[in-house]
């Protein structure tokens, strides 16, 4: 009896710990609308957008594809994969398979899906 109430405290005091000493992770925006999505390729011209579903890229000036601000990238909608053009605003360079905190806004409102920011290894 004495040595499982020892026990139980030690049990106690290492959960508590690990609880304390885990990493803060910066969470996706998700209450405002944003949704963690993972870059598939880099898109080098306007011709590997299909117009007809994403309409809003046609406003979207050539030098955007070619300083490489405009990725192909893929998030859950539910248990729908969505597959869309996006915009990056990132100021670092993204490459294929790096998380990003994605605004999918709705082309037919001519507003283009855009990247805001890329996650941290740990949000991976």
């Amino acid at each position: 009896m004495k040595y499982q109430n020892g026990i139980l405290i030690l049990i106690q005091c290492a959960i508590s710990n690990g609880c304390a000493l885990a990493p803060e992770v910066d969470q996706v925006a998700w209450q405002k609308g944003a949704k963690r999505a993972f870059v598939l390729k880099q898109l080098s011209s306007i011709q590997e957008i299909d117009l007809m579903e994403n309409p809003c890229f046609r406003n979207l000036p050539e030098e955007a594809f070619a300083r490489g601000k405009v990725f192909e990238v893929r998030y859950w909608v539910g248990k729908i994969m969505r597959y869309v053009p996006a915009y990056s605003e990132v100021p670092v360079e993204l490459r294929a398979g790096d998380a990003v905190e994605l605004w999918p806004q709705h082309c037919f409102d001519s507003e283009y899906p855009r990247i805001s920011r890329k996650m941290k290894k740990e949000e991976n």
